[in-house]
């Protein structure tokens, strides 16, 4: 089968050029709305990160205290644990028994416990002269004895504090 086209030579370079043209205008709409609509989904994905942000600091500074707070545990783990490791090596109980030697009458103890630095007493007393006693009673039984000056700012119901190594 043939086919014959009738259409003049410069009516079919008109009609290609017309058809190419329509073709240009088509793509460029579609290029066209292609981007208006990528433009549009960063523009809603960027607003909707920016409204979290707040949120994600909050939990940020939620988890760096909980960090924080976990390194501050972990050391006084490791502290109870280099204490519990030195135990068996020093004599805690003697120390005690030698305290209890030289407490002068109406002193009384709180509280004793025991650090890598030392043992720790920490006590009430009526006055502070019972205070000054038992701070030189303790100097005489023990190498070093650490009193602080807050031991001495009182003069009636003195709350004290001492370390002995």
């Amino acid at each position: 089968m043939i086919t014959v086209n009738l259409i003049p030579e410069s009516r079919k370079k008109t009609l290609m050029i017309e058809h190419r043209w329509r073709l240009a205008v088509l793509v460029n709409a579609i290029l066209a709305t292609a981007l208006i609509w990528v433009s549009a989904g960063f523009y809603l994905s960027s607003n909707s990160i920016k409204d979290r942000t707040p949120l994600v600091d909050t939990e940020k500074a939620a988890l760096d205290t909980r960090i924080t707070d976990v390194k501050k545990d972990f050391d006084v783990l490791e502290n109870q644990i280099k204490f519990l490791k030195t135990f068996p090596q020093s004599n805690y109980t003697a120390f005690i028994k030698k305290i209890s030697e030289v407490l002068p009458s109406g002193v009384r103890l709180t509280n004793i416990s025991g650090s890598l630095e030392g043992l720790n007493i920490k006590g009430e007393s009526p006055d502070r002269s019972r205070v000054i006693s038992l701070e030189e009673s303790l100097r005489k039984e023990f190498d070093e004895v650490d009193a602080p000056l807050s031991n001495l700012v009182k003069s009636k119901d003195v709350e004290f504090v001492f370390t002995v190594k």
